[in-house]
């Protein structure tokens, strides 16, 4: 299994729904449950975009998982200790995990890459494909009809026929 991407006080440092002393309390009940969670949820993200990023990510890991992983984990977190589910900021992190598990689904479902997350075709490639003009143009094969009737229609104004 590979490393968890965040430890338990750089998940608590970038978790904004909730509050640090609350992770510490249920460390304090339930002794390594974060970084179990984290380390879970992390699995949960190279499982699911496996097939197309090289995962584990190594080095820099992209904010984007990192943001998954703390909503995730977030969740896991309020689920242990319990919460009011009337509470608008546990209302906001349900929209998130469901916005989450989306982006999640689409990088991994995604034909063409909308997240720049390295592919597992070459490594350090991105999977976004840089965009380039969607023109296209190609002179119709009945261009050639409309000369011809723009020439005749001139030298008939002329009175003269063609110069040959």
């Amino acid at each position: 299994m590979a490393a968890p991407y965040l430890d338990v006080d750089a998940f608590k440092a970038r978790a904004d729904l909730i509050q640090p002393t609350a992770v510490d309390q249920i460390e304090t009940r339930w002794a390594g449950f974060t970084a179990q969670q984290i380390a879970i949820w992390s699995s949960h993200i190279n499982a699911r975009l496996k097939k197309r990023y090289a995962v584990p990510f190594q080095g820099t890991v992209p904010e984007v998982v990192l943001g998954w992983l703390t909503t995730f984990v977030t969740r896991s977190c309020w689920h242990r200790r319990g919460y009011n589910a009337q509470d608008p900021a546990m209302q906001e992190l349900a929209a998130r995990c469901d916005q989450a598990a989306a982006e999640l689904k689409e990088a991994a479902d995604a034909k063409d890459g909308l997240f720049d997350l390295p592919t597992n075709d070459a490594a350090g490639d991105s999977a976004v494909v840089d965009g380039s003009p969607l023109g296209y143009s190609e002179t119709s094969p009945y261009v050639w009809q409309d000369i011809e009737a723009a020439a005749g229609s001139f030298e008939d104004g002329q009175g003269r026929g063609s110069s040959s």
